[in-house]
């Protein structure tokens, strides 16, 4: 979704955007063909032994393979810039593509567990430094990181913070805080999302509850069932209006991803859940300047006490989270 954000700003410059991902299993481009861009897809292969990389079978292939593949729709194009996002490339891939192309490359990142041969890295996590990449990319590289630089939709950045402020204050001093946000990120194939409703409503059946899933999630009938067995849950498949409805809650538990920025803006204070390693930066960045709780569903204590630091400390969260 990140690459999706920036290619519609870059639209939005009189940019022509097109995009090249990978054939994969219940692949998503009919999101960004959604959006009115046109999607180039290449074919699934065998992966590499050689390449080592902790993500290397995301890639659906080698990295060469992959490479070559790219270059051959890249050779009829006059393309100026390649964007590139995906955990399983590297510098062996990079260096390729640069060899047998004319384009500059732009990297986005937040793990930096691999070596870079780019023009310009772009690493939105919170507190990021640009030394960072000292070790594993060319001091030529350009280095855009910290949240400053975050790819966040023009939805998300509508209203000032200061109206965001008052709202949020308001709800909280006439004691409304009562409609809370549950979205754990994309398809979500372990059914967090119900795990946490049954958790809450246990203790707190008074408030109401909006989930946020994937038509693509394996358990869309499951939540359809809970749905309709509980008068104060809302499902929201695909929702394409997140910003608004962020506005209209009122605290948020959601995956440690890049939706954290999104909940940022919008002065939704989070409880969250890290799903993968590369979220764990980012949340306890996060949490350390008290502007998330993170919460682990070992034990569901934990996420009920989180959740009524949050609300007894309402203004403060909000403040933090702008």
């Amino acid at each position: 979704m990140r690459c999706l954000t920036l290619a519609k700003e870059l639209r939005n410059q009189n940019c022509n955007i097109e995009f090249i991902s990978k054939n994969h299993y219940k692949h998503a481009s009919h999101f960004i063909e959604n959006e009115n861009f046109k999607v180039h897809l290449i074919d699934v292969a065998e992966n590499d032994p050689s390449d080592k990389l902790a993500h290397s079978s995301w890639l659906g292939g080698g990295q060469l393979d992959d490479a070559n593949k790219t270059i051959s729709y890249l050779k009829d194009k006059s393309i100026e810039w390649l964007i590139v996002d995906h955990y399983g490339i590297d510098k062996k891939w990079l260096d390729f593509v640069r060899e047998h192309s004319k384009c500059k490359i732009l990297v986005i990142d937040d793990i930096k567990d691999r070596e870079f041969s780019c023009d310009i890295i772009l690493n939105q996590t919170y507190k990021e430094q640009a030394s960072s990449y000292d070790t594993i990319a060319p001091s030529s590289t350009k280095r855009l990181t910290g949240s400053k630089f975050s790819l966040l939709r023009n939805e998300f950045q509508k209203h000032s913070n200061n109206k965001i402020v008052s709202l949020r204050n308001k709800r909280f001093e006439d004691s409304n805080l009562n409609n809370i946000l549950i979205m754990m990120g994309g398809t979500d194939p372990d059914n967090t999302s119900k795990e946490v409703f049954k958790i809450l409503n246990e203790h707190f059946n008074e408030m109401y509850y909006t989930l946020i899933i994937s038509s693509k999630s394996p358990n869309i009938q499951n939540l359809k069932e809970l749905e309709s067995n509980y008068n104060n849950l809302k499902i929201i498949i695909d929702c394409s209006n997140v910003a608004e409805v962020m506005l209209a809650s009122d605290i948020a538990i959601g995956a440690a991803g890049s939706s954290s920025w999104e909940r940022c803006a919008m002065g939704l204070p989070s409880l969250l859940k890290i799903n993968a390693d590369n979220q764990r930066e980012i949340a306890k960045n996060l949490s350390d300047d008290n502007v998330v709780k993170i919460f682990d569903l070992e034990e569901p204590s934990n996420l009920v006490e989180s959740f009524i630091e949050i609300k007894n400390n309402y203004k403060s969260f909000v403040l933090n989270c702008l």
